[in-house]
Order: C-alpha cells, then sequence, then structure tokens
C-alpha cells in the first residue's frame, strides 16, 4: 500500500481533515512537524517545505496509488510539498514506538502494548495499526469524557464508526451490558477487534453502515464521525434510542454545532455542548 505525505499551512488543516473523510482511503494521521523526529524521517533535510514549524500541519494519508492521485489534484493550491512512500510495516511500527507516549484522559491510560501501565488508572491499550484513532484527537479526548459522566451500569451502547474501538472498549471496561462498534471499514474493523482481544474486552464489532438494520435499542449511542455524516443517521438514532437515552455526537467544528443542533432537534434535548480547540461534542437526551 501507498502512503502520500503532504504539508500545508496550519490554517488549512481543519478543511483538509474534514474533506478527506470523502475519499475511499484505509486511513489517515496528521503528525506534529515540530517533533524533530517525526520531521526528519518525512523529508530530507535539504527538501523540507520552507515554512515555520508552528505554522505547517503534515498529512499520512493512506490508500490506493489512484485515490491518492484524486486528493492530490484536488488539494493543489493548498499542498506546501507531496511525496509518494511504500508502506513498509516495520517502519509504521517503529515510527510510532518511538512517538505514542500514551495519554491519560479521565482517569484512564490509553497506551500502546509496549507501554506498560500506569498504576492508579484504568489500562486501556490500542494498537496503533493504521491510525483509526488511538485516543489523542480532541473528538475522542471529548468523546471520552462525555461517556464516563453519561454511561449507567449495564446500559446498551452503540459505537458508531467504531475505528480502532476505543470508546466501545472504554464503554465495557466502565460497566456497561452489550456493546456493539459499527464500522464500514474492514481494516479499522480488524484493528479493533485486534484492541478487543487487547483488553480482554466482550464487544461486538461488525461491519455496518451506521445504524441501518439494527433494532435492539440502545441506552445511550456515541458517534464521533464527520456531520455530513451524522445528517444520515438521525432518524435511526431517534428510533433506536430508549426514553431518556443518551446520543453523544463529536467530530463536530465550532462552524458545524448549529447545523447538527438543528439537524437534531427532534425528539432530542441539548443537555450539554463541550468544547476543546475548535472541536465539539454536543450530549442530547431523548424526550
Amino acid at each position: 500500500m501507498k502512503y502520500l505525505v503532504i504539508s500545508t499551512k496550519s490554517q488549512h488543516a481543519q478543511r483538509l481533515e474534514e474533506e478527506l473523510a470523502l475519499f475511499d482511503i484505509e486511513g489517515v494521521e496528521i503528525l506534529n512537524p515540530q517533533d524533530s523526529i517525526y520531521y526528519q524521517s518525512l523529508w530530507d533535510e535539504d527538501e523540507a517545505p520552507s515554512v515555520e514549524l508552528g505554522n505547517e500541519a503534515i498529512f499520512k494519508i493512506f490508500g490506493s496509488k489512484e485515490e491518492l492521485d484524486r486528493i492530490v489534484e484536488n488539494y493543489k493550491e493548498l499542498i506546501l510539498k507531496w511525496d509518494f512512500e511504500e508502506l513498509i510495516e516495520k517502519d509504521w511500527n517503529e515510527i510510532w514506538a518511538s512517538q505514542f507516549k500514551g495519554i491519560e484522559v479521565a482517569g484512564l491510560f490509553v497506551r500502546p502494548p509496549w507501554l506498560e501501565a500506569r498504576a492508579g488508572l484504568m489500562d486501556v491499550i490500542i494498537e496503533p495499526g493504521m491510525a483509526f484513532g488511538t485516543g489523542s484527537h480532541e473528538t475522542t479526548i471529548l468523546c471520552i469524557g462525555a461517556l464516563l459522566d453519561f454511561l449507567k451500569e449495564g446500559a446498551t451502547v452503540y459505537d458508531v464508526g467504531t475505528g480502532s474501538g476505543i470508546l466501545a472498549i472504554v464503554a465495557k471496561l466502565q460497566g456497561a451490558g452489550y456493546v456493539k462498534g459499527i464500522e464500514i471499514d474492514e481494516m479499522a474493523l480488524e484493528n479493533a477487534r485486534l484492541n478487543r482481544e487487547l483488553n480482554s474486552v466482550d464487544v461486538d464489532f461488525s461491519q455496518g453502515d451506521l445504524l441501518k438494520g439494527l433494532d435492539r435499542k440502545a441506552d445511550l449511542i456515541v458517534a464521533n464521525i464527520l456531520p455530513t455524516i451524522l445528517k444520515n443517521m438521525k432518524e435511526d438514532a431517534l428510533e433506536l434510542l430508549v426514553e431518556g437515552g443518551h446520543l453523544i455526537l463529536s467530530g463536530i467544528l465550532d462552524k458545524r454545532v448549529d447545523e447538527v443542533l438543528d439537524d437534531y432537534s427532534q425528539g432530542l434535548k441539548l443537555v450539554d455542548n463541550r468544547s476543546m480547540g475548535q472541536w465539539h461534542v454536543l450530549i442530547l437526551e431523548k424526550q
């Protein structure tokens, strides 16, 4: 598999992050250009874009050569520099091993398998794999916090667009009953199932299109996906939620909050709107 490395000015990063979901790619990782190890692993010193590090964002995008070519063609005006590399699993793992140090969030320690657990924190093990969500993104942190605040013992939980499975796994570790993680991408599902084994939890991960075809009522539904996709699941979410059940929606930038609230205004009450940077999580309750 190929991967595409592109650099862009930081003001374009959020637009790219949102719109890349419209392409048929296998994964994306946004790297910190201020980290010299990351930076040197991607560009030769004399090839690095001539931009101050604090003003640049670097994306590693995984997918077919044809789809990566489409991305370059569509975003030429935003790209400072781009290059194609062949994915070598050993190289990928070495980069992650040197960079992913784990994160502490809401009493949890989210870590890769090669790090030790931390005393006093609940252990959540996530194999980074193809970057389907390690817990470090603002939206994941927001979702974890909301999940812990609104999850009830024995609750039935759906995690839509589960990616690495981190939210579903956290729900199960925190006392949920039946937990189902739904994902359309088969590679992401493989990663989620691996993480299920690493954490020794009973979570039902399956391939599916949002909430379509499900009939089991849920006490809590969490979806950390783009607003354009959130719009497509509102009717199913309302149908599946029990009275008083909660819907946690994230992946929402400042400018899209009102749009999502309008989409989900019928039959649901906004309980909380939390933010980190320019990202939001909305917690709604079924009336």
